[in-house]
């Protein structure tokens, strides 16, 4: 028995998910950014003075800014928590399920090279 006879939802009909608005992916990879520039800057000079944080090179951890270290932490975890990181996840694992190829390059399935080249084929003649 098969797909269409059971009427069982197949691998890409599965679930359809919210799509990640540009905004939410740039503010997804905005704090990690600086996250990632904080960790750099913390590990290439043990002197590096966190406080207070340049607006310009970390304006987001810049809000979180206090000269308490628990409370700046605190802050940078709400801020963390407040963009759609699961959001991204999702849609990036539904892409990665349902689209790319097994590879360890991002290229596209077998199923939709295929069906690339069909339609390739229909607007040709």
């Amino acid at each position: 028995m098969n797909n269409e006879e059971t009427n069982t939802p197949t691998k890409t009909r599965q679930v359809t998910l919210a799509r990640i608005k540009d905004h939410e992916i740039e503010s997804v990879f905005g704090v990690m950014f600086e996250l990632q520039l904080l960790r750099s800057d913390l590990f290439l000079d043990p002197e590096f003075n966190i406080f207070p944080l340049d607006q310009n090179y970390y304006p987001n951890l810049a809000s979180c800014f206090d000269k308490r270290p628990f409370v700046f932490l605190q802050r940078i975890c709400e801020l963390i928590s407040s963009v759609p990181i699961e959001l991204f996840t999702s849609n990036l694992y539904t892409l990665l399920d349902n689209c790319a190829s097994e590879s360890d390059k991002l290229d596209f399935n077998n199923d939709i090279k295929k069906g690339l080249e069909l339609l390739e084929q229909q607007r040709n003649g």
